[in-house]
């Protein structure tokens, strides 16, 4: 033997666990790089999403806008003006109230 180095064979059974180990340390790693790339991938589609809902947010904030801006007295009375409208007099108002029938007499006690 060269410079006193000594080698040594393995056993069936060495080569059996080395094999495993290498094998298991292999699928690690190709498990490691799935993982990793799956996470960029939702990341991404995360980040897309967040955008999305950003935008939607906007949209929403300027239909309620444009919604006040619909219902404001100016705008109904600018409205009514185009169509011919005109407001009607406080006095030619007619009001109706409705009330409920007054019970019977008796009608709420139990014997």
């Amino acid at each position: 033997m060269a410079d006193g180095a000594r080698t040594r064979a393995l056993s069936p059974r060495g080569r059996i666990l080395l094999f495993l180990s290498a094998a298991l340390l292999g699928a690690a790693l190709m498990l490691s790089a799935w993982q990793g790339y799956r996470y960029e991938r939702l990341l991404h589609t995360v980040s897309a999403l967040e955008l999305e809902q950003r935008r939607w947010h906007e949209r929403n904030k300027q239909a309620m806008s444009d919604l006040a801006g619909l219902g404001s007295p100016r705008r109904i009375d600018a409205a009514a003006a185009e169509q011919g409208l005109e407001r009607m007099a406080p006095s030619s108002r007619l009001l109706v109230r409705f009330a409920l029938p007054e019970p019977p007499p008796g009608a709420g006690e139990q014997p």
